[in-house]
């Protein structure tokens, strides 16, 4: 499976401004590659992890998972209802995760 952001933006409300979090962001993972996402606090390593992840929608860019572009398909949520829900889909990814590592034998 080969994972690819382009050109992602992802900008936050600060007061009447807007705070850009990713700017122009690119990466390309392929098959079989394993990366670190490494930086100081608050320079947006969960923002793009949750962007790669399908869990938020950037506001400009794409993602694409083997050439074809994926959209967030996570419901709106708020407040207590978000936290849980992200708890959630933690929890069901890890799951999957090892489920399918079960089925391979490893």
């Amino acid at each position: 499976m080969t994972l690819q952001l382009q050109d992602i933006n992802v900008t936050v409300a600060d007061g009447p401004d807007r705070l850009t979090i990713l700017n122009d962001t690119t990466l390309a993972v392929g098959p079989g590659e394993l990366i670190a996402v490494t930086g100081v606090s608050g320079s947006g390593k969960s923002t793009l992890v949750a962007v790669a992840g399908l869990l938020r929608r950037p506001d400009q860019g794409q993602v694409l998972i083997d050439g074809e572009e994926e959209t967030v398909k996570v419901p709106k949520l708020k407040g207590k209802e978000k936290k849980e829900g992200a708890k959630k889909l933690c929890w069901l990814t890890i799951r999957s995760t090892k489920n399918k590592r079960n089925l391979k034998g490893k």
